[in-house]
């Protein structure tokens, strides 16, 4: 009896060992994101490369590497098509500008090796790929994605939009957004460029926000009316100014919130208030009885 209940405890034992993983291995697999285009006409999808490990409660991804496909759905038969090659980091926005020829990938590279206790440090990157596979750099820059400001270290705030872009609701602008962030302050300079050249449109708006102002909790959008947005969260509601080039600011804090998300018109939920996402490379639609957030204000 004694030699029974050893052999089933051994067994329970190898079990949970199996499950939970005894080191990181390299994987591979579709990511569930995805965004519709402008003009909902198509879906793009991610795939990742990435060093993971299971827990009980959830896979762990590491030094992951992305790539941006073209997925079969509507009138894109047969399988999903390579538009963006491998490229370091993890997809965290991503914009399909069918109708004007483009992508925006936004992608955070975590360099784990280089953090500091919660001070995280990652490589941020974006670019625009053209639906020939053509791909743009629109900045790079190695940064805190994560900031510890009190003196024990026990708690950290986010950074922001380190570099990042945003396309315009037609796609015929880009927003280029970056930041730079401190203990005491968050500066931000917004660019726009054209989207077929590249050329930066106007002088750019730079802007800075206090500890006291709510440090990293900034959104980014673009508005119907063809401007740009920076917005802070308030007790009092949204606050902030919209830019456009050759422009002077604009208050928007008397908008609601449902103007600001999604920030254009290619995201995860389209038009008609349908989301989209994938599993395990096939595209999946859903429509919320609750009524989703569609692009501009209701």
């Amino acid at each position: 009896m004694t030699q029974h209940l050893e052999m089933m405890k051994l067994l329970v034992l190898c079990l949970a060992i199996s499950m939970i993983g005894c080191g990181w291995k390299d994987m591979e697999g579709w990511s569930s994101y995805a965004v519709w285009s402008d003009d909902d006409t198509a879906v793009v999808g991610v795939y990742e490369y990435f060093e993971g490990k299971n827990t009980v409660t959830h896979l762990k991804k590491r030094s992951i590497k992305s790539e941006v496909y073209l997925m079969p759905y509507g009138a894109h038969d047969g399988e999903p098509r390579l538009l963006m090659p491998q490229r370091a980091g993890r997809i965290d926005k991503l914009f399909f500008m069918s109708s004007a020829g483009y992508l925006i990938v936004n992608r955070e590279d975590r360099l784990e090796e280089l953090d500091d206790g919660m001070n995280q440090m990652s490589q941020f990157s974006v670019d625009k790929v053209s639906l020939d596979g053509t791909v743009e750099s629109l900045g790079s820059r190695q940064a805190l994605t994560m900031i510890s400001c009190d003196a024990e270290g026990q708690s950290a705030t986010t950074t922001g939009e380190v570099v990042t872009a945003y396309p315009s609701p037609d796609g015929g602008l880009i927003a280029r957004v970056e930041t730079n962030t401190t203990c005491q302050r968050q500066t931000a300079t917004i660019t726009f460029l054209d989207a077929e050249t590249l050329s930066a449109i106007g002088e750019p708006f730079s802007t800075s926000h206090t500890v006291g102002q709510q440090l990293g909790i900034t959104d980014y959008s673009w508005l119907e009316n063809g401007r740009f947005a920076q917005v802070t969260t308030s007790f009092r509601g949204p606050e902030g100014n919209s830019y456009a080039p050759n422009t002077e600011p604009e208050n928007i804090s008397s908008m609601p919130y449902d103007c600001f998300f999604p920030a254009t018109t290619s995201s995860d939920t389209n038009a008609a208030g349908s989301s989209v996402s994938t599993r395990e490379g096939v595209v999946e639609v859903s429509n919320s009885e609750h009524g989703q957030a569609t692009f501009g204000c209701p």
